[in-house]
């Protein structure tokens, strides 16, 4: 083989792949996050091609919601990495995909509704489960809600946050672009 061919495969596989990236700067910007980052890269980059959502917007809303620490709670009673609430009724439909076999595992295996409360909160404090419940959520109101589908993506993401209401909350929004922005930088890298 060449010595070009050898020394760009070299290059290729010595470079940090999306998640290590995501991981990098999720150190960076909330450093209290550190334990958790890479398990938390990995969940967000595995769920948003799954999902067919936009990685540095999904990862955006991670920020936004809890600076990237599961342990997180609001005054409104909602857990984890995401902020979801556990008595939501449309986790149920994520709760039954979720069920399907090698979708994510080290969950309960019974419907939402017949969950406990301690079950819930600790399926929504869980990194892998909780993100696959945000990215299906997101999906759902991106593809069936009433949102307004028009506009800037950012602007469609911010649904998240306040539900599909046709008015979402311009703020949310706009951090969420710029949050996109430094994410998108530090996945694109150097």
């Amino acid at each position: 083989m060449p010595m070009s061919i050898l020394l760009t495969l070299g290059v290729l596989l010595a470079a940090p792949s999306q998640s290590d990236r995501l991981a990098a700067y999720i150190v960076k910007r909330s450093p209290k996050a550190k334990p958790t980052a890479k398990t938390t890269a990995r969940a967000i980059v595995l769920e948003a091609k799954r999902h067919r959502l936009d990685v540095p917007l999904f990862a955006a809303i991670a920020y936004r919601e809890s600076a990237f620490s599961p342990k997180t709670r609001s005054r409104r009673y909602e857990f984890g990495l995401w902020q979801l609430w556990p008595r939501s009724k449309a986790l149920r439909g994520a709760w039954a995909a979720l069920r399907a076999p090698g979708v994510v595992q080290g969950y309960p295996d019974s419907p939402w509704r017949k969950l406990s409360r301690a079950a819930r909160r600790r399926a929504v404090r869980d990194i892998g489960i909780s993100t696959y419940l945000a990215a299906w959520l997101l999906r759902w109101i991106i593809d069936r809600a009433r949102c307004r589908r028009q506009g800037k993506p950012h602007e469609i993401y911010a649904h998240y946050h306040s539900g599909p209401r046709p008015r979402h909350k311009v703020w949310y929004a706009r951090r969420l672009r710029l949050e996109a922005r430094r994410i998108r930088r530090a996945l694109n890298g150097p």
